[in-house]
């Protein structure tokens, strides 16, 4: 094992007073080397501080310090961790992937892990496994810890909810689903920082009030695809054996959130419950070819984002549903919530960029189709008169028919001032 040689000092100092003094390290010659194969972690003493300041801990070491126990049936020197306990820890210390990691946050984990009511139960453990369940159990208490736990009981969420509000699924770590395996992939090619569990959230819905939501889901054969139901509906709803949680982000404009529901209210269908008599059958369908397309091309807000964010305007100026040639009915989730809120932000971003009597000349005359043809080429042509403006002035930058679930949730994280995540619902 190498040790810290030329920084012994400086960095003895600046760890001796914590709880993480006893975490093994490196110098920052070993150190970044151990990083590009995971088994060291850098840690600032400020953040944004110079690299050659940087501390290299050990992360195998780093994890069995958390176990704070004087039980003699655990030798912390040949405990072997999982690695969901590792994944757990580094979705605490570093949930946004890129942003620096501090002495005070590793800290702060120590704090928070070592509480006496935990010592007692690491105390009383006989076996290794046990001790590691006891820390996952702890680590994804700490994880939403900033959130608030509430249960999915209708009535409570009708309290606490407001409109606007964004439903985001988050799968659990051990449950297989084929978002979450084509988002995984995604994260690889993604620059820009991003939350570390990103690629776990799924599924995102709307909540528009009274205790309805909006939703767009996966096409079951029934034809109720892009829909409004109740929260008490079983196709929405966490049930006993349900493998998913929802973290719910709240925008911080709540005038912005309700024009966002408005506008979702205006594209979904209410379908009524799932054995209801009433027609299940929307005038939008989920488009599997979008949602694919939505994991394979970027979702930045470049000149396609642009012709798209007015082309919407447009859209919602004269009451007419998103069109897309290549697939004329089909939305996926994400794409709708990002067009609601596009839509919703244009009401008031356009106007001022474009003037109040800008827009495209409506015919009576043409069809829908043709009508739709028209709006997408003044969107074509405004894009680039007003494509200055359009990155000065426009807050949701994203392109709404390519953002995944997954970057959804990274552009809530990236945007504190927009979004802030303030509970997470699970079954009990």
């Amino acid at each position: 094992m190498v040790y810290v040689s030329m920084q012994q000092e400086r960095v003895s100092t600046s760890i001796s007073s914590t709880s993480i003094k006893g975490i093994k390290y490196y110098d920052n010659i070993i150190g970044p080397c151990l990083c590009l194969f995971g088994k060291a972690l850098k840690v600032f003493r400020e953040p944004f501080e110079d690299d050659s300041t940087a501390i290299y801990f050990n992360k195998n070491s780093l994890v069995k310090q958390l176990f704070w126990t004087t039980n003699r049936a655990l030798d912390l020197d040949s405990l072997k961790t999982t690695w969901s306990v590792h994944k757990l820890v580094m979705q605490i210390l570093n949930p946004i992937k890129g942003k620096p990691i501090t002495i005070a946050d590793v800290s702060c984990l120590f704090d928070l892990v070592r509480i006496p009511e935990y010592r007692k139960i690491f105390d009383t453990c006989a076996y290794e496994h046990e001790a590691i369940e006891a820390m996952e159990e702890r680590l994804r208490f700490i994880r939403h810890i900033h959130l608030e736990a509430v249960p999915y009981e209708p009535r409570v969420l009708r309290r606490k909810l407001q409109i606007g509000d964004v439903f985001c699924r988050r799968i659990n770590d051990d449950y297989h689903n084929n978002v979450v395996t084509a988002q995984k992939v995604e994260k690889l090619f993604i620059k820009e920082p991003k939350e570390r569990d990103a690629d776990n959230y799924s599924h995102l819905a709307m909540y528009l009030g009274n205790g309805f939501i909006a939703e767009a889901a996966w096409p079951t054969g029934r034809g109720d695809e892009i829909r409004i139901l109740r929260l008490e509906d079983s196709r929405f709803a966490i049930e006993r054996f349900s493998h998913f949680q929802y973290v719910v982000a709240r925008c911080k404009n709540l005038e912005l959130a309700k024009e966002a529901a408005n506008v979702a209210c205006k594209i979904a269908d209410y379908v009524g419950g799932l054995n209801s008599k009433k027609n299940q059958h929307t005038r939008l369908r989920y488009s599997i070819p979008l949602a694919l397309q939505c994991v394979l091309f970027p979702s930045t807000f470049g000149p396609f984002a642009k012709e798209r964010y007015l082309e919407q305007y447009a859209d919602d100026i004269v009451d007419a549903l998103p069109r897309d040639f290549l697939s004329p009915t089909g939305l996926f989730c994400s794409y709708l919530v990002g067009l609601a809120y596009q839509v919703a932000e244009s009401k008031q971003v356009c106007p001022k960029i474009l003037g109040y009597n800008d827009g495209p000349e409506e015919d009576e005359a043409l069809t829908d189709c043709g009508g739709a043809l028209r709006r997408q080429i003044w969107a074509k042509i405004r894009r680039w008169q007003y494509y200055t403006e359009l990155d000065r002035e426009v807050k949701f930058q994203f392109d709404a028919r390519r953002i995944s679930p997954q970057n959804f949730r990274n552009f809530i994280k990236r945007h504190p001032d927009l979004f802030e995540d303030i509970m997470i619902i699970s079954k009990d």
